[in-house]
């Protein structure tokens, strides 16, 4: 029986011969399977994929926890929708945080803002971005209490629903909320996994 290295190697072989990616659905499927783990010498092959015109495949390269931070660096140029998918991915090293925090395309730095990994004074950055960002950002469960009581007085509604949904929001805050704010923040706020029955 072939193993994941040997498959993912004759895959990735068979696409540096063809213009088009033939065989991309099982190579995405295999890169995208958290168990598989990745020896260096199939590291080595992808790396010299990461400008492939397939735009899933450098999707499913950016969503890998072990990414080497090489590749992490040639995708963080790739097209929005690559930044996008590799602005979540929690091993992202702070470097590249930093420059995607500055990225043209708010869908990259609203990406970024949703993910927990991210230093608390990106966090801060981002409260300040534009609304879609700030929404982001209040989906984010590593957010501090101070950003969370920003966010809940924010004067687009959207991100006061998205607030209202986050797991991390303390109890008082939701009681808060569900007094002081719009119908629809009451009922993102029963769509919290952590809300008590009686605000519901």
């Amino acid at each position: 029986m072939k193993t994941h290295t040997n498959r993912i190697l004759e895959l990735i072989r068979d696409i540096k011969f063809t213009q088009w990616v033939q065989f991309d659905h099982e190579l995405i499927r295999l890169l995208k399977k958290e168990e598989t783990s990745l020896e260096p010498i199939v590291w080595d092959s992808l790396k010299e994929l990461a400008h492939h015109e397939s735009t899933y495949l450098k999707e499913a390269l950016s969503t890998r926890k072990d990414l080497p931070v090489e590749t992490m660096k040639l995708l963080a140029e790739e097209k929005w929708g690559i930044r996008v998918t590799l602005a979540v991915n929690p091993n992202l090293p702070e470097e590249l945080m930093d420059t995607l925090s500055r990225d043209r395309q708010y869908f990259v730095r609203g990406a970024l803002a949703s993910n927990p990994s991210i230093p608390q004074r990106l966090m801060r950055v981002f409260s300040q971005d534009v609304d879609w960002v700030r929404g982001l950002l209040a989906t984010n469960t590593s957010i501090p209490r101070g950003l969370m009581e920003l966010l809940a007085e924010d004067q687009t509604l959207f991100v006061r629903d998205l607030l209202a949904k986050n797991p991390a929001l303390p109890e008082d805050m939701m009681e808060r909320m569900a007094l002081a704010f719009h119908p629809s923040v009451r009922e993102a706020l029963a769509e919290n996994p952590n809300c008590p029955e009686h605000l519901k």
